[in-house]
């Protein structure tokens, strides 16, 4: 073999090396959740509900009464009073076992808006109990961490519910 060949194949074989050792670091699972994790903030920071809703397993449930199809209609209007949102996440603790996770943390919340949006503030910022976020990986991608369940005791909720009127016409 000629020496330019050689060099072409030992290339070769150190790049799909590199690319393996970069896939597996880039499909940890660890790697994966903290991922997930990060983009749940930034989607509640960014007030996206496409982004919150897509983490959310089919079979979501929380211990405020919502499931994944009935969270995803009611996102828009959750943040619909916040102008921003900024949350720093403390006190984190996340225990992984297999495909299954748990993260548990207390916000910081800083927004503006008008209305809810300071009374959630207020009320996120009193808790002293941490929101306890449970995750399930269904497969070996980055974005397979989901969400299958939210608990906060002391949160109420149901300060933000949507106002049903009895009227038929919505008046």
């Amino acid at each position: 073999m000629n020496q330019r060949r050689k060099i072409v194949l030992i290339a070769s074989v150190a790049a799909i090396l590199m690319i393996a050792v970069g896939m597996n670091r880039y499909y940890d699972a660890d790697r994966q959740l903290d991922r997930g994790w990060t983009g749940l903030v930034e989607s509640i920071e960014s007030r996206s509900a496409f982004g919150v809703n897509r983490l959310l397993a089919p079979d979501y449930t929380d211990c405020w009464g919502y499931d994944k199809d009935s969270l995803g209609k009611d996102l828009w209007r959750i943040f619909y009073p916040f102008e921003s949102i900024g949350l720093t996440p403390h006190e984190v603790l996340v225990a992984r076992e297999g495909d299954m996770a748990t993260i548990s943390a207390k916000f910081t919340m800083v927004s503006t808006g008008s209305g809810l949006g300071a009374d959630a503030q207020n009320q996120v910022n009193r808790l002293t109990e941490p929101f306890v976020i449970q995750w399930r990986r269904d497969s070996s991608f980055p974005w397979s961490w989901k969400i299958t369940r939210i608990d906060q005791p002391e949160f109420d909720a149901k300060r933000y519910q949507r106002r049903r009127s009895a009227s038929p016409l919505g008046f």
